[in-house]
């Protein structure tokens, strides 16, 4: 008897049906034409992804939510410049001669006034703060894409990741899936099921710990928005 296991993780928009002796999975459209994200969850906190069209199994509630990323902080505000300086105060002009004692002696002139000192220049103004970036935007079918890559997990435990594409470079979900030829509790245990985010690309890892039982196949995917 065949069985599978998928589990889905992160804010991905990825669907995996499993149903009866199949190997493989299918991806449908969770993306709605609002660009709502449909999914499921039941009490244990399994959350699974659907068709947008779909509704949820019995012992799910629905959770929907949306694909559009968040607006990037505002930038910080600029310093403000400094006081500029004061100006000097101007020079008092010279008095004036003292006129000659005389039987009616002319008085003398008044001295001229000093000149006002220069104004001090206005500091300069801070510089307005850069903006934000703006978030990662996956508006729309084509903003979302599902890379897969899958490996043989041998016995004694498997490492596989996946990249996002330049042209999709932000990681937002993956899972993985394990096709196992016996009962699925003896295939060994799922170590990490990560993001991947470093400065070469970002993605998705899985880590396995092998058991006692034939190799299986282990395929891991990684959803990544523009």
């Amino acid at each position: 008897m065949n069985i599978r296991r998928i589990v889905i993780t992160g804010a991905a928009a990825l669907a995996l049906v499993a149903g009866g002796t199949a190997a493989g999975a299918t991806l449908a459209g969770p993306v709605g034409g609002d660009g709502t994200i449909h999914g499921c969850y039941d009490s244990g906190g399994n959350l699974k992804v659907i068709d947008a069209s779909a509704t949820c199994p019995k012992t799910y509630t629905s959770l929907n939510w949306s694909q559009t990323g968040p607006q990037g902080p505002k930038g910080d505000t600029g310093a403000t410049g400094p006081q500029g300086p004061k100006g000097d105060t101007g020079a008092t002009g010279p008095q004036g001669p003292k006129g000659d004692t005389g039987a009616t002696g002319l008085q003398g002139a008044k001295g001229d006034t000093g000149d006002t000192g220069p104004q001090g220049a206005t500091g300069p103004q801070g510089n307005t703060g850069a903006q934000g970036p703006a978030g990662p935007s996956t508006a729309g079918s084509a903003g979302l894409d599902v890379m897969s890559r899958t490996a043989l997990n041998v016995q004694g435990g498997s490492f596989v990741d996946v990249h996002c594409l330049p042209s999709h470079p932000f990681i937002v979900g993956g899972g993985y899936k394990i096709t196992a030829p016996a009962l699925i509790d003896l295939v060994g245990q799922v170590v990490d099921n990560e993001p991947i985010t470093i400065t070469d690309f970002n993605g998705w890892q899985v880590q396995t710990t092998g058991t006692n039982v034939p190799a299986n196949t282990l395929e891991v995917f990684a959803l990544c928005a523009k």
